[in-house]
């Protein structure tokens, strides 16, 4: 059995990607800033921006990785998008109640949220 590997799709990221995993954090961080912006809120919640992107550059810019630091780096990244998260259920909860029970996402950000 021949394989061809011409046609295969380059840009598709593995699950445990520590790039697919930042982007996650990263477009949570984004639906956090839109929910803020429409919801008047003066303090912004928690998310360790520059902390955490610090973090992960230092790690993506290394030759080589070890898995304990790739597993860690990780373990991070899913904590703070788990802690993103749980920050958007609340405020689109508060936001939705004073929109009149619409919700505040428009479509492309209501999609990335749901998946």
């Amino acid at each position: 059995m021949k394989l061809d590997a011409c046609i295969a799709d380059q840009y598709i990221t593995a699950p445990n990607d520590l790039k697919l995993v930042n982007r996650a954090r990263e477009e949570t961080k984004r639906l956090v800033d839109e929910l803020c912006k429409k919801g008047d809120v003066d303090n912004k919640p928690r998310t360790y921006r520059r902390n955490v992107r610090k973090e992960y550059l230092s790690l993506a810019k290394k030759r080589n990785k070890s898995k304990r630091e790739i597993r860690v780096m990780l373990g991070k990244q899913l904590r703070y998008v788990r802690r993103n998260l749980s920050t958007i259920e609340k405020m689109l909860d508060k936001v939705e109640q004073e929109a009149g029970g619409r919700f505040p996402l428009n479509k492309r950000d209501q999609r990335i949220y749901w998946v």
